[in-house]
């Protein structure tokens, strides 16, 4: 090794010391002339060998491929697979999946400049994705990775959620669309209102607790709360509708039951009063 450092200092460097270069390109040009000079130099002991020869001879074949793409560093990152197949990349804050087996398992990330491996902790290779850039969906997914009862929290998005709203009301839709356009002014990610647009749409489904919500319900509530909040910039809360559509609810058993009371029978059930109003 030291005698090829010696050799390349002394045959292929040194005769350029003179040499005047106006490029990197001139160099190069040069060094590789200076370089095969060299390399087809006939030994001095073996006249009819040369370090080109014996190359060719002897060692190119015993060569493999160069890898096809260029070696580049990748940073590191560990990440818990989320329940929603998910890892977090501490290094540029986004989600990528991963094969739901890995779920509650410790990953490690590499990320080069253009994709993101994740491995095991012992090395195993699990997938790879392309590395994230998208300005506001902080989510990279492979469908295949995920099972089918969860890729509906997965591919949920501000136009599923106004979408699924504006079948209910144009109140309901207000409430929702003001949850992501408020989100938006302030430069947040639309996912950080997913659980908030998804609970207050859950109020239009009657429970086993709440036998008594409905569509009809949680469209008169947000139209009283968009009447009490008529800023644009007011964000109504799950908790506030989740109250609204239960103070709703109260007042209008109330009413069923007094009218019960002052005719002496039925009025019908809560539905009947909500679609007569």
């Amino acid at each position: 090794m030291e005698g090829g450092v010696y050799n390349a200092y002394t045959r292929i460097i040194a005769p350029l010391r003179h040499c005047t270069f106006y490029s990197l390109d001139e160099l190069n040009e040069a060094l590789a002339c200076q370089c095969e000079a060299f390399n087809g130099e006939p030994f001095k002991e073996r006249p009819s060998w040369s370090r080109r020869s014996l190359f060719l001879a002897e060692e190119q074949q015993m060569l493999s491929q160069l890898p096809s793409t260029k070696f580049e560093v990748r940073e590191k990152a560990t990440a818990t697979v989320r329940e929603n197949c998910h890892a977090k990349c501490s290094l540029d804050g986004y989600y990528y999946s991963v094969p739901y087996v890995w779920c509650k398992k410790q990953v490690v990330l590499r990320l080069g400049r253009t994709d993101v491996r994740i491995l095991s902790r012992f090395g195993q290779f699990i997938c790879s994705h392309p590395r994230g850039n998208h300005p506001w969906d902080r989510y990279v997914t492979d469908p295949s990775h995920m099972p089918s009862y969860i890729r509906q929290y997965v591919y949920a998005s501000p136009t599923l959620f106004r979408g699924k709203a504006a079948d209910i009301g144009e109140a309901t839709y207000t409430v929702i669309d003001r949850l992501f356009a408020i989100a938006e002014a302030n430069a947040k990610v639309p996912e950080v209102e997913y659980e908030t647009a998804r609970g207050i749409l859950a109020l239009a489904k009657p429970t086993k607790k709440h036998p008594k919500r409905s569509a009809v319900v949680l469209e008169a509530a947000c139209g009283r709360l968009l009447a009490s909040y008529p800023n644009p910039l007011s964000r109504i809360p799950y908790r506030a509708v989740a109250n609204a559509v239960q103070a709703l609810i109260k007042e209008r058993t109330e009413k069923e039951n007094n009218d019960f009371i002052s005719k002496g029978l039925g009025k019908g059930s809560l539905l009947d009063i909500l679609e007569d109003e």
